[in-house]
């Protein structure tokens, strides 16, 4: 009878075991969110490969290289519409490790427009979209490291649109 007791008390304490291990997995499976998954940017088709040619001083264009940052970057800081979308310039100085990519927002957050990725020794010179309503826009620059797409940083810039 003891031994009957005891293998009773045995099955209740693995019964108990694995109820809570399966009270734990279904609250991981609800608890756990579903992340959005990254989708791997396609390379800007309409690249140049060389320098920016010379531009006026009106489009402000600059090169950003901190020292803290794994890349450099080429940029109108007063770009112009044109009928394609926006004369920005931007550029991915030869010798950077990274590549870049451009997104260009409104004032609410909404996106413009975007490049493709721009590889060291490129540029574009406009992004396309619809930036009509636009007298200020942000720019955000994302850098991946080649290949795997690994971020190597991004850089915000609010700019003025002429």
């Amino acid at each position: 009878m003891a031994e009957k007791i005891k293998n009773n008390r045995w099955y209740l304490i693995m019964a108990a075991c694995a109820i809570l291990c399966l009270g734990a997995f279904l609250f991981m499976l609800t608890g756990l969110k579903q992340t959005e998954r990254f989708t791997v940017p396609v390379a800007e088709s309409g690249a140049v490969d060389g320098a920016v040619p010379a531009l006026t001083s009106e489009l402000c264009y600059t090169v950003l290289d901190e020292g803290q940052m794994p890349f450099s970057v080429g940029v109108c800081a007063r770009p112009v519409r044109n009928p394609e979308g926006l004369s920005v310039w931007f550029t991915n100085p030869e010798g950077s490790e990274s590549w870049l990519l451009l997104k260009a927002y409104d004032s609410r957050g909404n996106l413009l427009g975007q490049t493709g990725t721009l590889e060291p020794g490129q540029y574009v010179e406009s992004i396309a979209g619809d930036f009509s309503g636009a007298d200020e826009v942000t720019l955000q620059v994302l850098a991946y490291e080649p290949y795997l797409y690994y971020s190597n940083g991004t850089v915000t810039l609010d700019v003025s649109v002429n």
